[in-house]
């Protein structure tokens, strides 16, 4: 089990909540500011919306999505408690009164203990984390933060068209409502980044002190600018022991308190070039298992090493 040595996601919502709780994934239609022209129309150079969004629909209200997303997950995972995660786009990028609109759609469901809400780390401030403070003192909330990398380099390779100091930010606006859990995202594998730009993400995600991380590995989906730099030749991708071993090296160097919400990130078969390896979530995870064991290593053992 994972559990050994990694502080999961699953075993934090355990240890909060005394059983499972499923996160549900829902399209409230937000948009992104780095696609819609208020930044840039060209967007992340990886992102293409298609390969992750559950509800493509968005003509499907926000109620008629939570209702379908339970009635499948009470199904297939007996879950009764729920996370509602607004995921597509960066939610906070609508202005506050569609944001209290969209939150309080959530009363109609006293299955959902949780809001999780993505967001771009320019589309964060006092207003709208105040206006989320308010749910949070109902539901376990949480802001999973667009940093991706500490590195301004990478971000500008990426086309985030923000910085790390957006970032920091962003932080020390939602960190005066502790009621706020902060996720950073993270991508592994960015071309270029080593152990000295994975150092540098690490310094900063401990001077941050956030509740928890989300990892991705940088992979090729259909109609990016990523997919054409890689089929020139210009971009390598992880292989599966490469970003094993990179994400090991992340994991040794967190605190044993901040839980890892995600450990590999999948995308749909129709859209994705590569690494196919990716979607073999199951395969991967054994692996991974199976290395920590090797090394008889753990979430946490390299905190104090010097490097």
């Amino acid at each position: 089990m994972l559990d050994r040595y990694v502080y999961t996601f699953n075993r934090f919502l355990k240890d909060r909540f005394g059983e499972r709780v499923h996160k549900i994934s829902l399209n409230a239609g937000t948009g992104c500011p780095n696609k819609d022209g208020r930044l840039s129309k060209e967007g992340c150079i990886f992102c293409n919306e298609e390969a992750f969004t559950f509800f493509k629909d968005t003509a499907l209200g926000l109620k008629e999505q939570i209702a379908s997303a339970l009635e499948t997950a009470h199904r297939r995972f007996k879950a009764k408690k729920f996370i509602a995660y607004f995921q597509e786009g960066s939610t906070t990028s609508a202005p506050p009164e569609r944001l209290e609109e969209l939150f309080d759609t959530l009363k109609a469901f006293k299955e959902i203990i949780g809001l999780f809400i993505s967001a771009r780390p320019d589309g964060i401030d006092k207003e709208k984390v105040l206006l989320i403070n308010r749910y949070a003192q109902h539901y376990l909330t949480c802001i999973e933060l667009g940093m991706q990398t500490g590195n301004d380099a990478s971000l500008r390779f990426l086309n985030r068209n923000h910085t790390y100091r957006a970032v920091k930010d962003a932080v020390s606006i939602i960190r005066q409502y502790p009621s706020i859990l902060i996720a950073p995202h993270l991508i592994l594998g960015i071309p270029e980044e080593a152990q000295r730009e994975y150092n540098g993400t690490l310094e900063r995600i401990r001077e941050l002190n956030v509740a928890g991380v989300k990892f991705h590995l940088f992979h090729i989906l259909k109609n990016t600018r990523a997919e054409a730099l890689f089929k020139e030749g210009k971009i390598p991708i992880l292989s599966q022991q490469e970003y094993c071993n990179a994400l090991i090296y992340f994991i040794e160097r967190l605190p044993k308190t901040m839980f890892i919400e995600r450990l590999i990130s999948t995308a749909s078969p129709d859209c994705l070039v590569a690494p196919l390896w990716m979607n073999d979530r199951p395969g991967f995870l054994r692996l991974l298992e199976e290395e920590f064991k090797r090394r008889e290593t753990f979430q946490g053992r390299c905190l104090r090493r010097d490097e």
